[in-house]
């Protein structure tokens, strides 16, 4: 894998320490986390990530500013299948989140990977991406980040803005759910959209009603049990800018038969 910088400052072959180490950070987080997928088939949001595959710094290129990133698989006789896998799902997953590509199954080798993985990806990746972007504060500014015979995906003032914007929907919205995790104190979690196919994140606000977040919480018992029970949720949708379901706000929360 490599990490390019471009414009600006880093066309004198440096960049600003703090800002340039952030963005760093953060691409390399997004690369660990797209790759613990990659091994495991399973998301995951935050460390630790597996150990069966790796990114190693090794050295700088010449060129505006290029880190050059070795890709180290644990068992030796699956590591070009799983080090092409993770650099495929990377390209895709970075580009996803950043509103380059519409979504779809990504096929690697005879493995299909489905949209709605991808999509719970992209979402999982997306605070570090935002990381990944520390360095990128002008149009003159570029980050390309090539993964192993892949073309570069391309981090730029057009995807932060893309990250950094929303759009609040104006209706509010009924619909039946999963509850998949709950924060009582930060009054946030996930619920299952079964029609996407994917978790959600949401956040319950103070004007919610009081009977909200203890009805998720029951439901999350329910979800963690496996009964197969679902709650109606009274919410608002949160889009980025292609009108991808980013996150839903909850006001109310109720049983079926306990609708008021």
């Amino acid at each position: 894998m490599e990490i390019k910088f471009d414009g600006a400052e880093a066309n004198q072959h440096h960049i600003e320490a703090y800002e340039g180490v952030e963005s760093i950070a953060g691409i390399t987080r997004v690369a660990g986390l797209v790759a613990h997928y990659a091994a495991t088939g399973k998301v995951r949001f935050r460390r630790p990530f597996s150990q069966d595959i790796k990114y190693y710094f090794e050295r700088t290129e010449p060129g505006s500013l290029g880190l050059i990133f070795s890709t180290v698989a644990r068992n030796a006789g699956q590591a070009n299948a799983l080090a092409d896998k993770a650099s495929k799902l990377l390209r895709r997953v970075i580009r996803r989140a950043t509103g380059q590509v519409a979504e779809r199954d990504l096929t690697v080798g005879d493995t299909i990977i489905p949209a709605g993985d991808i999509d719970v990806l992209a979402e999982a990746v997306e605070p570090s991406l935002r990381r990944g972007h520390a360095w990128i504060d002008s149009r003159g500014k570029k980050i390309s980040i090539k993964s192993d015979g892949y073309p570069a995906t391309l981090l730029n003032s057009e995807t932060r803005e893309y990250l950094e914007t929303e759009e609040e929907a104006e209706e509010l919205d009924v619909q039946d759910v999963s509850v998949g995790a709950v924060n009582v104190n930060g009054r946030s979690g996930r619920v299952f959209f079964h029609d996407l196919g994917r978790t959600v994140p949401f956040r319950a606000p103070k004007t919610a009603t009081a009977r909200t977040i203890p009805t998720l919480s029951r439901f999350l018992v329910q979800y963690a049990d496996k009964t197969g029970a679902t709650v109606n949720i009274n919410f608002r949708r949160i889009f980025y800018p292609d009108q991808r379901l980013k996150r839903v706000l909850i006001y109310d929360c109720y049983p079926i038969e306990g609708r008021q």
